[in-house]
């Protein structure tokens, strides 16, 4: 007996052993040998790593100056003098930002560095990430164990392999934010607790490892404050209650709290003398994510124009949840429903990064399987395998079931997808369970048909989830009349809700019926008492029919339709009706042609605009760079200025390595007088009516690029949705799931009339009806102050064009308004560009200021420019394609608000560099390059105005 008992101990460390090997070697692949934006000290990251600097200084300062120590210590309780304050508040004042960050995981970061004899530095992240995947490995370890001591071997082999491969575990091994920690210290945390459960670990020792790692989770997760709680509470009743082997769980109870309060103690000293006030649990800003998290006006994200949050410090959370719900209980309902969803729906991937071949797309498939699997887990989460144990297992399973409800609090905060990171170890647990039920039932020849018939319910259910039956009717039926495309969509609608409804009822039917075909040894009576799983299942199916059945918005606009416009020379159309007086306001000026794409990085190269067969010729406006607020201008390192908001999305897409012209939004595309009445003039005789003129409008595909056009159903006769022209969410767009397989619609919803009764593409027109403020004519609204031009022959590499605007104008500009400032132009030769890689286009705004110059780079460019072997021509939309090839062209836009710089605007310049087989021009041939500055100034800008969407 003891030597089968030696030999399936050896065999389940060697499995162990194997799945470290498999989590490290996939981690340390994709970290280190494959080609992904480097994110390991993007965003939050970069401030622990701040942490991480200050905390090496204070601790410099603290044990490397005489007497800091002890001066610190008289200071903390009440000892010291003016002058000795003073020097302790130096010394703890690099420590500030750990108010919110917690000391544990800076703490963590800067060990890293010192095990190497290295400072902290963003050029080391090598050290820390390195250190994350050994960690990551050792938690999928750590979950095979947890898995094994609760429900057997193969569940807990299962569970490993799942956590080393689970997508969400191994892009998040590069990313050195707390949640990744506080993941690998949650399965700790459940490891000690479940290892004295169920295998008796009752020495000290691990009780006081117990109790550090308890203290470090709750300050790093918030949230887990209450796991601690309730750990030492049950701890301190077991005993209390325990008779036999008291002694022992005594001591480990006392081991756990002498290690907690050695690690808090010291965190509450530094807490009273750093930031002049101590508290058990680190404030992570709380009442701000509460607030936001339950605004019903921004969809419980950060919205930008900002939204007022006034006042929002000073109250208390229930304060403010009462808020939230009298504003709008409807409202406030139904983005509760969207929490879920935005917390479980995708794993944590902000900012959909492939792992080497595996798209984001099969990284979502594979995380919902394991949720499916999971359900499955939970259903049979009283089931046991060894009668002998079957109170410490299920009191395990139950310690599991409680972390891992600990996650739904993060639905009344911003939920995000990173916070589920944390959750993930529990789910693959019950996942591992119910995958290793499932094929038990293939050991019976009765139930194999059922075990089947399960199995093709999960393929369904995964296929319909990603499976968009609305939007296949909206393409085929979006130019229908008025009338029918409504009744269509409705139709669809109630049809994918009814489907899912079923499929999801299939799927825990099929589950109860499984039930009686598990067999266990020693549970012969089983199949008596299965109808306890109809327990689970309600609760699970409460859960899941919103989330997975109604057209919440976090699964996006479920009336939406898209129109993919890859390929070259591919075109979409739209006819509009105009009433005589909107027609003579074209003629006017003033408009602007909108239109809702994706992949408009290089407008001016990839596509073409016509109305009436006369082509738009820009400038093309992105109108996210128009929603911000303009005057928050802030200096970077007293060189370089930056727009907060603009600068936040640049940081978020330059670790997607695209640019904000990237993303999907509204482009618009000023319409002058003199084309608004060569548009009329080109109208066909026969589509005049009475009292109406039909424009036709057309987008031509130039060059094979990605790029989409949207659209959307009709939801009533008089009314419907677009997404908002000036309002948009950065969170919503790299946190949100609207999008599984990339980055989610920034914008907002907006709901406009419908002026006619078919033709519901993205391609509207806007006119100009009121202003909101300053009372202009709309058609003087934006008006061309300077022109310049400049064409050079040059031959190298990189080139740089400076346009000097005039100081006059500038001078107008500091008293009130704006510039839209458009840089276009192409390059033209015959070979020189054709291989190279990759063309490199960006803008700087210089000001200068005695003695030093500090500059404006705008993030409003294409990354790349497309080289001149994949341009067609530029063509009317009636020619055919030619063979010959074109110029490359470029055209930026971007407003600034001259007064916000305090500085004086000297000269704008736009560089021009490639990255690739060749340099941008051959040295032995001169190439030409022509560029137009052109300054458009504005007291509102077109964002300022409000308009009659056609």
């Amino acid at each position: 007996m003891n030597i089968n008992l030696d030999k399936q101990e050896s065999n389940l460390a060697i499995t162990f052993v194997l799945i470290f090997a498999l989590s490290l070697i996939l981690r340390i692949w994709f970290n280190f040998f494959t080609v992904h934006a480097n994110a390991a000290f993007a965003c939050d990251a970069a401030e622990y790593l701040r942490d991480a600097q200050g905390l090496a200084l204070s601790l410099t300062k603290l044990f490397g100056q005489s007497q800091s120590l002890s001066t610190s210590i008289q200071v903390l309780f009440g000892y010291g003098n003016a002058n000795e304050m003073a020097r302790v508040k130096d010394i703890f004042a690099p420590m500030q930002e750990m108010s919110i960050s917690g000391p544990v995981f800076p703490t963590f970061l800067l060990v890293c560095y010192k095990l190497f004899g290295q400072d902290p530095s963003f050029n080391l992240w090598m050290i820390p990430i390195a250190i994350q995947c050994l960690l990551s490995a050792l938690m999928s370890v750590l979950i095979a164990s947890i898995g094994n001591a609760c429900w057997g071997k193969i569940t807990g082999m299962t569970a490993g392999i799942l956590a080393a491969l689970y997508p969400g575990f191994i892009v998040n091994s590069g990313r050195l934010y707390s949640e990744s920690f506080a993941c690998f210290l949650t399965c700790l945390v459940l490891w000690l607790v479940i290892s004295y459960l169920a295998n008796g670990k009752t020495h000290y020792k691990w009780g006081f490892l117990l109790g550090i790692c308890l203290f470090s989770l709750q300050t790093t997760r918030s949230i887990m404050v209450i796991l601690s709680f309730a750990i030492l509470v049950f701890f301190a009743i077991a005993s209390l209650l325990t008779t036999e082997g008291r002694l022992a769980i005594v001591k480990y109870t006392l081991a756990i709290a002498a290690a907690f309060l050695i690690c808090l103690l010291p965190w509450l000293a530094v807490q009273k003398i750093a930031f002049g006030k101590a508290s058990l649990i680190v404030d992570r800003v709380g009442n701000y994510n509460l607030f936001m998290g339950n605004n019903v006006d921004t969809l419980g994200w950060l919205s930008i124009p900002y939204p007022d949050s006034t006042g929002m410090e000073k109250e208390n959370h229930c304060q403010l949840l009462k808020q939230a719900v009298r504003r709008s209980p409807k409202r406030w309902l139904t983005l509760m429903l969207d929490k879920p969803v935005r917390l479980l729906k995708l794993p944590w991937n902000d900012f959909k990064v492939w792992i080497g071949p595996i798209s984001p797309a099969v990284q979502a498939i594979f995380h919902q399987l394991i949720l499916v699997f999971a359900a499955i887990g939970l259903i049979f989460i009283y089931i046991y395998f060894d009668l002998k144990y079957k109170r410490p297992k299920i009191l395990a399973r139950a310690l599991i079931l409680f972390t891992l409800l600990l996650h739904l609090a993060y639905l009344a905060f911003i939920t995000v997808p990173r916070y589920n990171l944390t959750a993930m170890p529990e789910v693959i647990l019950f996942a591992s369970a119910g995958l290793v039920l499932t094929m038990q039932a293939f050991k019976s020849r009765q139930s194999v048909p059922k075990a089947i018939r399960l199995l093709l319910v999960i393929v369904l259910l995964i296929l319909l989830a990603h499976l968009d039956i609305i939007s296949a009717f909206a393409v085929r039926f979006s130019t229908t009349p008025i009338t029918l495309a409504v009744t269509l969509a409705k139709l669809a609608l109630s049809m994918s809700i009814i489907l899912k409804a079923l499929t999801l009822g299939l799927f825990f039917l099929n589950c109860w019926r499984l039930t009686p075909s598990v067999t266990f040894s020693g549970y012969d009576n089983f199949s008596r008492r299965h109808n306890y799983a109809l327990i689970p299942i309600s609760l699970l199916a409460l859960f899941a029919l919103p989330a997975y059945c109604l057209p919440l918005r976090a699964h996006g606009r479920w009336y939406e339709w898209s129109q993919d416009l890859h390929r070259s020379s591919e075109r979409a159309y739209r006819l509009l009706d105009l009433t005589d007086r909107q027609a003579r306001q074209l003629a006017h000026g003033g408009a602007y042609l909108a239109v809702n794409l994706s992949g408009g990085a290089n407008l001016a190269s990839d596509w073409d605009f016509f109305i009436n067969d006369v082509k738009l010729t820009g400038p093309f406006i992105p109108s996210l760079s128009m929603a911000q607020d303009l005057s928050l201008v802030h200096l970077d390192n007293g060189i370089n200025y930056t727009i907060e908001q603009e600068s936040i999305l640049k940081i978020l897409c330059g670790h997607c390595a695209i640019s904000p012209l990237d993303l999907r939004q509204w482009y618009l595309i000023p319409i002058s007088a003199q084309q608004g009445t060569g548009i009329l003039k080109h109208v066909d005789q026969t589509h005049f009516h009475s009292n109406s003129v039909t424009l036709s409008l057309t987008i031509y595909k130039r060059v094979g690029s990605p790029g989409a056009l949207y659209g959307a159903y009709p939801l009533d006769r008089h009314f419907t949705m677009v997404p908002s022209l000036f309002r948009f969410s950065w969170e919503k767009a790299f946190y949100g799931v609207e999008n599984g397989s990339g980055i989610s619609d920034p914008a907002y919803d907006q709901k406009i009339s419908l002026h006619q009764a078919s033709d519901n593409a993205y391609m509207k027109l806007l006119l100009p009806s009121s202003p909101i403020s300053n009372k202009l004519n709309p058609s003087d609204s934006l008006s061309l102050a300077q022109t310049e031009y400049k064409q050079v022959n040059f031959t190298g590499s990189s080139l740089v064009l400076s346009f000097k605007p005039k100081d006059s104008l500038a001078s107008q500009s500091k008293k009130n308004g704006y510039w839209l400032v458009r840089l276009f132009g192409e390059l033209r030769n015959s070979d020189t560009y054709k291989d190279a890689s990759k063309i490199v286009l960006w803008t700087r705004i210089n000001f200068s200021n005695s003695p030093k110059y500090r500059s404006y780079i705008s993030p409003w460019t294409p990354n790349y420019l497309p080289s001149n072997s994949q341009i067609l021509p530029a063509t009317n939309v009636k020619e055919d394609i030619q063979s010959n090839a074109s110029p490359i062209k470029f055209d930026i836009c971007f407003p600034i608000m001259i007064s916000a710089f305090p500085d004086h605007l000297d000269e704008i310049e736009l560089h021009l560099s490639t990255e690739g087989n060749k340099t941008v021009a051959d040295v032995s041939k001169s190439e030409q390059a022509k560029c137009c500055l052109e300054i458009y100034q504005t007291k509102t800008l077109p964002s300022g105005v409000r308009y009659e969407i056609f």
